[in-house]
Protein backbone atom coordinates (compact mmCIF):
# COMPACT_ATOMS: atom_id res chain seq x y z
CA UNK A 1 0.00 0.00 0.00
CA UNK A 2 1.16 3.48 -0.83
CA UNK A 3 -0.49 6.49 0.79
CA UNK A 4 -3.46 4.38 1.93
CA UNK A 5 -4.06 2.96 -1.57
CA UNK A 6 -3.32 -0.46 -3.00
CA UNK A 7 -0.30 -0.14 -5.30
CA UNK A 8 0.17 -3.75 -6.39
CA UNK A 9 0.06 -7.35 -5.26
CA UNK A 10 2.48 -9.85 -3.76
CA UNK A 11 2.54 -13.38 -5.21
CA UNK A 12 4.68 -16.43 -4.52
CA UNK A 13 6.84 -15.29 -7.47
CA UNK A 14 7.33 -11.73 -6.21
CA UNK A 15 5.74 -8.29 -6.20
CA UNK A 16 3.74 -6.83 -9.08
CA UNK A 17 3.21 -3.05 -9.13
CA UNK A 18 -0.15 -1.90 -10.51
CA UNK A 19 -2.18 1.30 -10.79
CA UNK A 20 -5.42 -0.67 -10.38
CA UNK A 21 -6.10 -3.92 -8.52
CA UNK A 22 -9.37 -5.84 -8.82
CA UNK A 23 -10.58 -8.02 -5.96
CA UNK A 24 -12.91 -10.59 -7.52
CA UNK A 25 -13.75 -12.77 -4.55
CA UNK A 26 -17.49 -12.02 -4.30
CA UNK A 27 -18.86 -12.80 -0.84
CA UNK A 28 -15.39 -13.81 0.37
CA UNK A 29 -14.11 -10.21 -0.05
CA UNK A 30 -15.18 -9.15 3.43
CA UNK A 31 -13.39 -12.07 5.10
CA UNK A 32 -10.31 -11.76 2.86
CA UNK A 33 -9.89 -8.04 3.57
CA UNK A 34 -10.95 -8.33 7.21
CA UNK A 35 -8.08 -10.76 7.83
CA UNK A 36 -5.80 -7.93 6.65
CA UNK A 37 -7.39 -5.28 8.88
CA UNK A 38 -9.42 -3.61 6.10
CA UNK A 39 -13.13 -2.97 6.73
CA UNK A 40 -15.22 -3.72 3.61
CA UNK A 41 -18.98 -3.54 4.15
CA UNK A 42 -20.95 -5.96 2.00
CA UNK A 43 -24.58 -6.96 1.72
CA UNK A 44 -24.90 -10.65 0.78
CA UNK A 45 -27.71 -11.27 -1.67
CA UNK A 46 -28.97 -14.29 -3.56
CA UNK A 47 -29.53 -13.49 -7.23
CA UNK A 48 -31.03 -15.59 -9.97
CA UNK A 49 -30.40 -15.10 -13.67
CA UNK A 50 -32.57 -16.72 -16.32
CA UNK A 51 -31.91 -16.66 -20.02
CA UNK A 52 -35.02 -17.37 -22.06
CA UNK A 53 -33.69 -16.83 -25.58
CA UNK A 54 -30.33 -16.49 -27.34
CA UNK A 55 -28.65 -13.11 -27.13
CA UNK A 56 -26.46 -11.44 -29.72
CA UNK A 57 -22.80 -11.12 -28.86
CA UNK A 58 -19.34 -12.51 -29.45
CA UNK A 59 -19.15 -16.22 -30.16
CA UNK A 60 -17.07 -18.27 -27.76
CA UNK A 61 -14.88 -21.24 -28.62
CA UNK A 62 -16.77 -24.25 -29.98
Amino acid sequence: MTGGHVSGVITEKGEIAAEHVILASALWSRRFLGNRGIAYPTLPMICYVFRTSPIEGPKGPS
